[in-house]
């Protein structure tokens, strides 16, 4: 199953489904931080700050319920697996943030380059620094326009990060990681391993 971190911004509407009663002024700003460790997985954190009806509709629809919002994220990243979910919020400021884990981030190709896929063909990606890049979109979910400010952190020890594009011609992130390269060749191997392995056992069923 491919791996995209693109669906990251889909969680937001799960969050704004009862906000299309408020009249749009200005978009709805959610911040996503992605910091990618040396695995290829990423601890994500969610922030934004709420107007009054905004944060009124929030805590009546998936505010104060934390297990529907931890589902409502399930089901809108089913590439990743997620743990250690961490919610918290300032009532007086009208804001929260969410921290959670998520596993298979990136994977790495047959030549042992690390990837990860954005799902989007030219997006406004703008590089803060050799290890950092910010990535902003919009959407609308219920007739709110919404801003993702999606901020990614490669792992210090990622080198060659270059924006390039799949067969599809959407965009991608590709890099280097020391020791990635034997890594990727042994889960080749490994891969063909078990269908050997696979197809022994079925031959010595099919002989019983």
């Amino acid at each position: 199953m491919k791996k995209k971190l693109a669906l990251l911004t889909l969680v937001i509407s799960g969050f704004c489904l009862q906000l299309k009663s408020q009249e749009v002024v200005k978009p709805l700003k959610v911040n996503i931080e992605l910091a990618i460790d040396e695995n290829g997985n990423a601890q994500a954190t969610y922030q934004t700050k709420l107007n009054a009806g905004q944060w009124d509709a929030f805590k009546r629809s998936m505010g104060n319920n934390q297990s529907l919002l931890k589902r409502s994220i399930e089901r809108s990243l089913p590439a990743y697996f997620l743990t250690d979910f961490k919610y918290e919020e300032d009532a007086m400021d009208r804001s929260y943030s969410l921290k959670f884990n998520a596993y298979g981030m990136c994977h790495i190709d047959a030549s042992g380059k690390w990837v990860a896929e954005l799902d989007v063909k030219n997006p406004d990606i703008t590089k803060l620094d050799d290890n950092t890049y910010m990535i902003i979109s919009e959407m609308v979910s219920g007739g709110q326009l919404i801003q993702a400010n999606q901020k990614i952190i490669f792992p210090s020890s990622a080198s060659d990060i270059k924006e390039e594009k799949d067969a599809f011609g959407k965009a991608i992130f590709t890099f280097k990681m020391s020791g990635s390269s034997a890594t990727g060749k042994t889960m080749q191997y490994a891969g063909i391993g078990l269908l050997i392995i696979g197809a022994v056992l079925m031959w010595r069923a099919s002989k019983s």
